[in-house]
């Protein structure tokens, strides 16, 4: 009874803070590209709204799973996480495919993939230790990038780094957290990734 509680409370939440602004976002998309960017960016609407989309329902996925694992059905939370994984990468190739050569994408994605072998052989901090040296240097590698190819390895290391801190960080966060802070403190690291996300596209609109 009291995960069911639970589950409805942050499934409520949820959709009441998400669900209004995005389909305000999806029905007019071009009106919100216009005020941020400019009508020469109207070619992005479709791209628009399956970000917005795809952010509207991907919470309901970590709400699934964890609801799943607290009722003892681990293999229902593992067939549907299986099943996400394979749309994600599938929409990742997809991007990727026709959007070019992206190197921090690229990274991202292979970080993502295997970014656990490290993190159980070698355990959680010292692999994000070396995610941490990933995006120095390739914050120093694409500031004084010497051509166009060295800054899509440099952009490829950085990826690395996105990839494997987005994984390996709230497994670790996780494992030293008191019980009674853990989830607000693995929430409280998924909140501060969209707040840089947003400052780095407002950073992109007055450059």
């Amino acid at each position: 009874e009291k995960v069911k509680y639970y589950f409805e409370r942050m499934v409520g939440t949820i959709i009441s803070l998400v669900a209004p602004v995005s389909l305000l976002i999806f029905c007019i998309p071009h009106l919100f590209i216009k005020l941020l960017a400019g009508s020469k960016y109207l070619s992005a609407v479709p791209i628009l709204q399956t970000v917005v989309l795809f952010s509207f329902l991907r919470p309901f996925s970590y709400q699934f799973g964890a609801t799943m694992d607290a009722i003892g059905k681990p293999k229902i939370n593992f067939w549907v996480s299986l099943l996400t994984m394979c749309l994600n990468y599938g929409c990742m190739y997809i991007g990727l495919r026709y959007t070019g050569w992206m190197g921090a994408a690229y990274g991202t994605v292979v970080a993502a993939m295997t970014a656990g072998m490290p993190g159980q052989r070698h355990g959680r901090r010292d692999s994000l230790r070396v995610m941490a040296a990933f995006y120095v240097l390739s914050a120093l590698g694409c500031a004084f990038a010497w051509s166009w190819p060295a800054l899509i390895v440099f952009r490829f290391i950085g990826g690395l780094g996105i990839g494997g801190s987005s994984v390996l960080g709230p497994m670790y966060i996780a494992e030293i957290a008191p019980p009674e802070w853990r989830g607000r403190l693995v929430g409280f690291f998924q909140v501060n990734i969209v707040v840089g996300i947003l400052l780095a596209y407002l950073s992109n609109l007055w450059i």
